[in-house]
């Protein structure tokens, strides 16, 4: 293997990290030769060598396969690419760039071959057939010929398929014997888009999260495309915000204005054609000099019995239109209009980065959240009058939560004693005689493991740059660590730790047995997301990356960890805090060697399943811990069923309170005569 392929393992993962365009399926990024500079240049160079390796051999290909955790270079051979619909792959060969070896397959002479699906993510959306094999994609989605990918990736059952639905496909389209597969123009005529907008008092909620995580702030201006009612315009407005909005119903006459921040809030589910849908998303992602926020109600939104199916949605009794989205299929399709991976802040609520700049300023923003200051109370400083003890009380406190000595200008309020000690070392260099100077080292500690944990999941996501980062940040690397060199070189061992089964499993048992949650043999670690936090920085990073990868824990209430397979999973349960035995609403998925997400929701045909002994995975802080923990016990004393070891179901549980005259009410559980 010629030398010019040779590369660093990590640098190469790194480079994998930061490729948007092409088909990402699993571990491996699919892009066809047109689209194959999309890249970055490192990545650029080590094709080139493999390209012009293949020229030497005579191997025909094209379309380009990259390992994104490994470096192998696949060179796929599609001849009728541009031609099918739904290309065969004639060979394939696979190129080692480590070892230099090659394996080559041969498909062609095989009765059933290969065959490539949604084509149209292996090319630049400027590609002159990118919309072309996209409508197809949008008709095939509609006809459910997708919704079991492992049974349609030969052409042998794909033709079967087509043929058990009576369709056909003729020049990339989708046909069957009454005609193309289309909205018709008589059916979108009746759908009313606009009764979708609703009127609010406070801001909807993708505008909050997008302002708690530093997105929108009264030094940007905002953009609402789409308005509705205008009412997140006017209340950001009143908030000091420069703020402005279009909507195509109700404000159809004011203008399209570029701006800092542009919303896109639950327009893309109301829109009925699909070229229709990706026009809006491009067109608002114009207009923005710094991010685009994109909001859709994702699975588990309910439509009313009276919907019937529309397109790739459903029209609602209302003729209003509704395209509901899983959240990965929002995720693809953002990244698949506008050539950009987008950032999930809670479900069905993403960022897309336009400026560089505001996406580091964003990693940095989450990066520097502090903890809730701890206040702090003296026993007597002798070289220090009483009416200095409040400024002293505070300043202490600024030690123990940044885990270092204050600057100056982030201890203002205690400038008295500052002025008067000298410095702010000295200050704290008196205090600390009087003080237990252990409880000091801790939070040091604890603020590093914070960093740590922060930036190995910044690591998983978005590398972050140093000199964009807030001071105070920056000065919490070079006190606690002595450089951003150092920081990273410990965060990324954090993050590579995660991949340890036995660490994982000695982590889990430890904080069993400090009554952390509540450890199921070899299997999980189960507890509540309050007690994220209390676990070392091995498990909160496990599950940071699958919170990156999910979006938002905001509605989550059991975080349950998987030790052996890479796996965590998000449950929701209704009403978790105030019923002693909650059912299951939804459960997540996270699979984190795969970087792929599954939803289950527990709503409808489906039987709901309990929770018991909540207790177990409480924090004995929780203020429901110790009503739980009674009601447990009764529930135990009842002897009804084994419920820590073989739970029973919802509908045997409620029966047998019956047969036995018991109820539930409140966390009390009583018995009727």
């Amino acid at each position: 293997m010629n030398s010019e392929l040779e590369l660093d393992l990590d640098d190469y993962c790194s480079a994998m990290m930061e490729v948007r365009a092409g088909k990402h399926v699993g571990n491996f990024v699919y892009l066809h030769v047109d689209a194959a500079s999309e890249v970055p240049e490192v990545l650029t160079e080590l094709m080139a060598s493999v390209f012009g390796m293949a020229q030497e051999r005579d191997i025909e290909y094209n379309v380009v396969k990259l390992g994104t955790q490994f470096p192998i270079i696949s060179l796929l051979n599609y001849p009728t690419f541009f031609d099918e619909a739904f290309p065969k792959l004639d060979s394939s060969t696979s190129v080692d760039v480590t070892s230099g070896e090659l394996a080559i397959r041969n498909y062609a002479s095989r009765d059933s071959q290969p065959i490539l699906h949604r084509k149209e993510l292996l090319l630049s959306p400027d590609h002159p057939d990118f919309e072309r094999f996209t409508d197809l994609t949008a008709h095939a989605e509609v006809e459910g010929l997708f919704d079991n990918p492992s049974q349609i990736g030969n052409s042998r059952n794909w033709e079967n398929l087509l043929k058990s639905k009576g369709l056909r496909i003729v020049d990339h389209r989708l046909c069957r014997s009454d005609g193309l597969l289309l909205i018709s123009d008589s059916i979108r005529e009746n759908v009313f888009r606009y009764r979708t907008a609703l009127r609010r008092q406070r801001l909807s909620v993708p505008v909050q999260k997008a302002e708690k995580f530093g997105v929108i702030s009264p030094e940007f201006t905002f953009f609402d495309y789409g308005c509705g009612h205008g009412d997140d315009v006017r209340i950001l407005t009143s908030m000091g915000i420069t703020a402005s909005g279009w909507d195509p119903h109700f404000q159809p006459d004011f203008d399209k204005l570029r701006s800092d921040v542009v919303n896109l809030g639950y327009v893309l589910n109301v829109i009925e054609n699909p070229a229709e849908r990706r026009e809006a998303v491009k067109e608002a992602y114009s207009l923005t000099n710094r991010v685009l926020i994109v909001s859709v109600l994702v699975r588990g939104y309910r439509t009313s019995d009276q919907a019937h199916k529309l397109g790739d949605g459903v029209l609602t009794a209302r003729q209003t239109f509704q395209k509901i989205f899983s959240p990965d299929e929002i995720a693809a399709y953002l990244e698949q209009c506008l050539g950009k991976k987008p950032v999930r802040i809670s479900t069905g609520i993403l960022l897309v980065f336009k400026d560089i700049v505001a996406e580091q300023e964003f990693w940095a923003f989450r990066a520097s959240l502090r903890r809730v200051p701890t206040r702090v109370w003296i026993s007597s400083l002798d070289d220090f009058s009483d009416e200095h003890r409040e400024e002293i009380d505070k300043f202490w406190g600024y030690c123990l939560n940044f885990g270092r000595i204050p600057e100056r200008d982030e201890a203002t309020d205690c400038d008295n004693v500052i002025r008067l000690a000298g410095s702010p070392r000295r200050l704290f260099e008196l205090i600390a005689k009087d003080r237990k100077l252990s409880d000091f080292e801790r939070s040091a500690e604890e603020r590093k493991n914070d960093l740590i944990v922060e930036f190995a999941l910044a690591e998983f996501g978005a590398r972050l740059i140093f000199k964009y980062f807030p001071r105070s940040l920056q000065t919490d690397i070079k006190c606690l660590f002595g450089g951003y060199a150092r920081l990273r070189e410990a965060a990324k061992s954090a993050l590579y730790s995660i991949s340890e089964v036995d660490l994982i499993h000695q982590s889990c048992s430890e904080m069993a047995d400090e009554g952390v949650g509540y450890l199921f043999g070899d299997h999980s670690l189960q507890l509540e997301k309050a007690l994220i936090t209390k676990l070392p920085p091995v498990l909160q990073i496990y599950v940071g990356c699958a919170e990156r990868l999910f979006g938002s824990l905001d509605n989550v209430d059991l975080v349950k960890i998987h030790i052996q397979s890479g796996k965590v999973s998000f449950m929701t349960y209704d009403d978790f805090e105030g019923r002693p035995v909650p059912d299951l609403l939804e459960r997540v998925k996270v699979m984190l060697w795969h970087r792929k997400v599954e939803f289950f929701d527990y709503i409808g045909e489906f039987e709901p399943v309990p929770l018991f002994m909540k207790s177990m995975y409480l924090s004995e802080d929780n203020e429901i811990y110790q009503d739980q923990a009674d009601f447990d016990g009764l529930l135990l004393k009842s002897r009804l069923f084994d419920f820590a070891q073989n739970p029973p179901t919802r509908k045997a549980f409620y029966e047998s309170l019956r047969a036995n005259n018991l109820i539930i009410n409140g966390y009390e559980l009583r018995k009727v005569t």
